[in-house]
């Protein structure tokens, strides 16, 4: 997957697996090597800032492309909020296909329950 950007909070560091993913056969068809692959899901990696790669925990989300997030902090119940702007499609039917203008986005984690929440 492309991955575009990550963020860290004060215990972890997250990492999004989302459905823009690379293809080397659209190199020489468009030039461009990326496509929109939402049969693969998205998901994002909360990782220990201090753990190793194994101990990656993956959160689905629906799926959805985020080139910027903005922000992201663990609240005082323990879950972690991440904010970016959030494409509902990006590239699904070729380069020229953007989806509509990003929107603000909120996504809320919850560790316990290996759970997210969108707004």
């Amino acid at each position: 997957s492309m991955m575009h950007d990550f963020q860290i909070t004060e215990h972890h560091a997250l990492l999004f697996d989302l459905p823009v993913h690379f293809d080397s056969t659209l190199v020489d068809r468009d030039g461009f090597p990326f496509r929109w692959v939402p049969e693969a899901g998205a998901r994002i990696g909360v990782l220990p800032r201090d753990g190793t790669s194994d101990q990656v925990r993956w959160i689905d989300i629906d799926p959805c492309f985020m080139f910027h997030s903005f922000n992201a902090y663990e609240d005082p119940d323990g879950r972690i909020v991440l904010e970016g702007c959030r494409l509902p499609t990006l590239w699904e039917n070729g380069l020229d296909d953007v989806a509509p203008t990003p929107k603000p986005w909120r996504w809320t984690f919850d560790l316990e329950t290996g759970t997210s929440t969108e707004e």
